[in-house]
């Protein structure tokens, strides 16, 4: 109870000017936007649940299947590209979280091999206490690490600088100017 959790795809801004949500600690956690976006493409491409088309969620259907028609038409480099400017949007509409002084950032690449030092420095900023056995039975089902890529599985790779070896050197260089404004806001380089 009072504990609300959200993925990292949309700021629910109609949370944004209310008392109880800016007056209490948050937790963010960001990735680098180009790491994202690899993954993201072959989450649309492959691994996203497509839900058949049913009367109330067709809507839906149609909408998710188009979004796997045109990743799997393109390659990566050009999805990517294309989907820059959408990305710098959603993460810079987190930006007045992020400055927030009740709000911990913290970086994908710092924690994903690090998940206790996660666990430990989420319950510090909620003033929680958590001992080493919760956090290995936590750690038991959460690090998850594949040995090998498996681009159809939901953990498909896990390793932060994805983009480095999936996209060309080209497409990565006109990726930072879109996503400048939100790589410059989380520090990334």
């Amino acid at each position: 109870p009072g504990i609300v959790f959200g993925g990292f795809r949309n700021m629910p801004t109609c949370w944004e000017g209310q008392r109880l949500f800016d007056s209490s600690p948050k937790v963010l956690m960001v990735r680098d936007p180009r790491d994202a976006l690899v993954s993201d493409y072959f989450s649309t491409a492959l691994t996203h649940a497509v839900p058949p088309p049913d009367g109330d969620f067709d809507d839906l259907h149609l909408l998710i299947s188009k979004k796997r028609d045109i990743a799997l038409r393109m390659d990566i480099d050009s999805w990517t590209l294309r989907e820059a400017r959408s990305m710098n949007k959603t993460m810079i509409d987190y930006a007045r979280v992020a400055k927030d002084p009740n709000t911990l950032v913290v970086k994908y690449e710092d924690y994903i091999f690090e998940k206790g030092a996660l666990l430990r420095a989420i319950a510090d900023h909620f003033g929680w206490t958590i001992d080493e056995m919760l956090i290995g039975l936590i750690l038991e089902w959460a690090d998850v690490r594949p040995d090998e890529e498996n681009p159809v599985e939901f953990i498909r790779k896990v390793t932060p600088g994805d983009h480095r070896e999936k996209l060309k050197r080209k497409t990565i260089r006109a990726m930072n100017f879109p996503l400048r404004p939100a790589m410059r806001l989380f520090g990334y380089r």
